[in-house]
């Protein structure tokens, strides 16, 4: 199946949550459910990029910014009938080079890589959300090679992604909080 991903696809990704990245750890501990706040249409060098949130049990303390989702949502995109937030102050951008799959993306049983879609109202609010955090909180990921290298970039400003955001010939691991 083509690697695609649109803005509301459900993806699954090896997220790296700031607290792992401050242990060394360069892997997350777990593959998660991540929405799609944004994809990007592809540079003039082939490759495109996005920005994921990801899905959570976890309550959101008070310094987080989360959207409570739906328990009819969460089962009807497959997930268990736990509470699940979506977290829009943890993201992570991706770069997507053109002739390969980014390394962290896991497709489905049936080799598909969009597990589900987010309904149109809460892509919109999803993206309203993940705009309103401040620059410092949004982290360049991974692009796919394996190495890795912190690094911190605002890809939201005055709610459009920054088009002019390059991505460096080295990768960077996600560094969320």
């Amino acid at each position: 199946m083509t690697f695609d991903p649109k803005a509301g696809d459900m993806m699954r990704y090896d997220f790296l949550w700031d607290h792992e990245h401050g242990k060394g750890q360069t892997e997350g501990t777990k593959d998660r459910f991540c929405f799609v706040v944004i994809a990007t249409k592809p540079q003039e060098d082939g490759s495109n990029r996005l920005l994921l949130a990801p899905i959570t049990h976890t309550p959101p303390s008070s310094d987080d910014r989360a959207i409570d989702m739906p328990p009819k949502l969460g089962r009807h995109l497959g997930l268990d009938d736990d509470r699940s937030w979506i977290k829009t102050n943890a993201t992570n951008a991706i770069t997507c080079p053109p002739d390969r799959v980014p390394v962290g993306f896991l497709p489905t049983d049936r080799g598909e890589w969009v597990h589900g879609k987010l309904p149109q109202s809460m892509r919109a609010e999803l993206i309203e959300r993940v705009s309103d955090v401040s620059p410092t909180d949004t982290h360049p990921g991974r692009s796919g090679t394996g190495r890795s290298r912190r690094g911190r970039t605002s890809l939201l400003s005055s709610r459009r992604f920054r088009p002019e955001w390059r991505a460096s010939s080295t990768d960077r691991r996600p560094s969320a909080p």
